[in-house]
């Protein structure tokens, strides 16, 4: 097992009164935005060599949360809380 060494970086969590079917965003998430073909391992492979906060600082909540365009589909009035 490698030891995790990594400073601790702060977040603020937003959580909007909107109720989300977990169940629902996954289904969407299977039929629309599952690709197993074109997963980027590449990708994968270097967000997993970086420091968490380089990562956030770098990417998309799109391109790190599979689920987060397919709740944005079912749930619009989550983009009013979205941060760039």
């Amino acid at each position: 097992m490698k030891e995790f060494k990594e400073g601790s970086i702060s977040f603020n969590f937003v959580v909007p009164e909107i109720s989300c079917s977990t169940k629902e965003v996954y289904k969407l998430f299977r039929e629309k935005f599952l690709d197993l073909k074109h997963i980027d391992m590449a990708f994968v492979k270097k967000i997993q060599k970086m420091k968490t906060l380089d990562i956030v600082k770098n990417y998309s909540k799109e391109q790190l949360n599979d689920l987060y365009p397919p709740s944005r589909v079912l749930y619009p009035a989550l983009e009013n809380f979205a941060h760039p």
